[in-house]
C-alpha cells in the first residue's frame, strides 16, 4: 500500500477520483462476499489519525492513545514476523494437503483460536493475539476475492 492508498479501503486515490463524478459523495467501504455492505465511512483517510482527532473527534482519553498504537504496531509486527517465518501460507497456501479456498482456510485456523479460548487451553501460545492477527489476514484475503 502506498501513501496514495485509502487506508480504509486500499483504493488508490486516482481509482477513487475515476470512479466518481464531480457531484456525487465520495464514499469509503467494503462489501462483504455476499455484494452486501460491510461498512461505510463519509471519506477516505489517506494519513493516519492524529492524536488530537482520536481524543477530540473519537473521544479516546490521552493516556490511553500510546497504548492503542503501540498495540496496534506490535500486531503489525507480529503479522510481518510470522508471515517472513512461514513464507506467506495463511495468504498464500501450498495446498498440499487441503483444496479449501484461503478464506475458508484462515476461518479454520480462527475456529481452532476459538475453541483454544473457550478450552482454556493455550498451549503456551498468545492466542488472542494470533485470532487478532487471522482476522486481520481474513480481512486481506476478502479484499482479495475476485468480484
Amino acid at each position: 500500500m502506498s501513501e496514495r492508498d485509502c487506508l480504509q479501503c486500499g483504493e488508490s486515490q486516482a481509482a477513487i477520483r475515476a470512479s466518481q463524478s464531480a457531484r456525487d459523495p465520495i464514499f469509503c467501504g467494503a462489501v462483504d462476499y455476499f455484494g452486501e455492505c460491510e461498512w461505510e465511512q463519509e471519506r477516505h483517510r489517506f494519513r493516519d489519525w492524529s492524536d488530537k482527532e482520536l481524543i477530540e473527534g473519537w473521544k479516546v482519553q490521552p493516556e490511553h492513545v500510546d497504548k492503542y498504537r503501540r498495540i496496534m504496531n506490535g500486531l503489525g509486527d507480529t503479522l510481518i514476523a510470522k508471515n517472513q517465518a512461514c513464507g506467506d501460507s495463511a495468504l498464500n497456501p501450498v495446498r498440499i494437503f487441503s483444496a479449501a479456498d484461503t478464506t475458508e482456510q484462515l476461518k479454520v485456523r480462527i475456529d481452532d483460536k476459538l475453541s483454544r479460548l473457550k478450552r482454556g487451553n493455550n498451549a503456551g501460545e498468545d492466542v488472542i493475539t494470533d485470532l487478532i492477527g487471522y482476522l486481520v489476514l481474513l480481512k486481506i484475503a476478502n479484499r482479495q476475492e475476485p468480484e
